[in-house]
């Protein structure tokens, strides 16, 4: 993109959904600090704030919801109920109305960014009617064509709006295909599928002097950087998606940093997010299902196994770096870094897996490659999980009873 500032900027609903509604920080923040040293204006629409607003109301009264149901279902707190310190935790979530705080937030981000809210009375109807018997982006390859009708009034009055300024540049963030198309080839409208994007591009041209002493301080800062991961990681700042019971080591094998984009850049602050790639090796423990033994009749195990893996895992880990100008030496220094979520490890990020567990004891005078724990009455044979019948009796007996 060759786009001169300031730009407006154009966020499609799906976009702001992405930040989990974080208007006063992460990627949102930055937009709102660009604006307040005049990089960009935002730009949106009715039905984009409507929009909003509407999933902001649904999603934060289903999360409510959901954590009250999830510590109802942890029995092992109960008695926190009778506790002054923590009936707070036992409280109706629902009634917090925390939907409308979030969405106070969502208006205050409008006001705060002086946010030009486009209107929609000015959409010619006989051109999108048009669009719409004619299957032209937003309306191709939809089965539902009728939801996409607020979609095209949005994308009608950003044309307007780039006709009405021709000298003005439109950066519109978007992750649908069917705003791709219908957008694609306007002069003045430039599309992007993530904030990212756009960070990057206005952090390398707006303040294009300050670049490279960014680049520079993360160079210079990758012990103090990985030092802080490696502690982050240690003290289990992990999601670990296995099924297991108990996690019995854990071990960092290697930790590499690289660069992955300037967020914000002004001369005395910069954010910068960075990409720790872990590399972990973890053992844990699990209830051995397979080689457990059930009675049915007794309902209960009569042998149970205890499962141990060992793992190697590879994972990112999403941080970003908060730097200061230090004006004597014109140079920047870490001020401050921040975790964007846990370490994930599940199967996708598994390299290597093996079993460490042995399912025979070393002790070959009770036992020799099974474990023993009847006889058969008709044959006589010693019965272990490998050939019992369930019924008293070995797998080969067992039918006869």
């Amino acid at each position: 993109m060759d786009l001169e500032f300031p730009l407006y900027v154009f966020l499609d609903t799906n976009i702001i959904m992405r930040t989990g509604f974080n208007f006063n920080g992460g990627a949102l923040l930055n937009l709102r600090k660009y604006h307040d040293a005049g990089a960009i204006s935002l730009l949106t629409n009715k039905i984009i704030v409507n929009e909003v607003e509407n999933n902001i109301q649904h999603q934060a009264k289903e999360a409510a919801s959901q954590i009250k149901n999830f510590i109802e279902k942890i029995y092992c707190i109960n008695e926190l109920r009778h506790s002054d310190k923590h009936k707070g935790l036992f409280q109706d979530f629902r009634k917090q109305e925390w939907e409308i705080y979030i969405a106070e937030q969502w208006k205050n981000y409008l006001k705060e960014t002086d946010c030009v809210v486009l209107q929609n009375s000015d959409v010619n109807l006989e051109l999108l009617l048009d669009d719409y018997f004619n299957g032209r982006a937003p309306f191709e390859l939809r089965q539902e064509k009728k939801y996409e009708f607020p979609d095209a009034i949005v994308i009608k009055s950003l044309f307007k709006f780039a006709v009405d300024n021709p000298v003005s540049s439109v950066i519109v963030a978007t992750e649908d295909k069917g705003w791709e198309n219908a957008l694609a080839g306007r002069k003045n409208i430039h599309v992007v599928k993530n904030i990212k994007d756009i960070l990057s591009y206005i952090s390398k041209e707006y303040k294009p002097e300050f670049v490279e002493k960014v680049v520079l301080c993360i160079a210079d800062s990758h012990p103090k950087i990985i030092e802080h991961v490696e502690k982050y990681v240690r003290d289990m700042n992990i999601d670990f998606q296995m099924d297991y019971d108990d996690i019995d080591d854990f071990d960092i094998d290697s930790i590499k940093i690289a660069m992955d984009s300037i967020d914000f850049i002004e001369n005395q602050d910069a954010s910068v997010a960075v990409l720790a790639v872990v590399k972990a090796v973890i053992e844990y423990s699990f209830f051995d299902y397979e080689n457990s033994v059930y009675d049915k009749e007794d309902r209960h195990y009569m042998y149970t196994h205890v499962g141990q893996v060992r793992e190697s895992h590879e994972s990112q880990l999403n941080i970003t770096v908060n730097m200061k100008l230090d004006e004597s030496q014109q140079k920047y220094y870490v001020d401050s870094i921040e975790n964007d979520g846990n370490l994930v490890l599940d199967e996708d990020t598994c390299c290597e897996s093996e079993r460490i567990d042995s399912l025979y004891e070393e002790e070959p005078d009770e036992w020799i490659g099974e474990k023993f724990y009847s006889t058969c009455p008709d044959c006589g044979c010693k019965i272990g999980h490998q050939n019992d019948g369930g019924n008293g009796f070995c797998s080969s007996c067992a039918p006869d009873h």
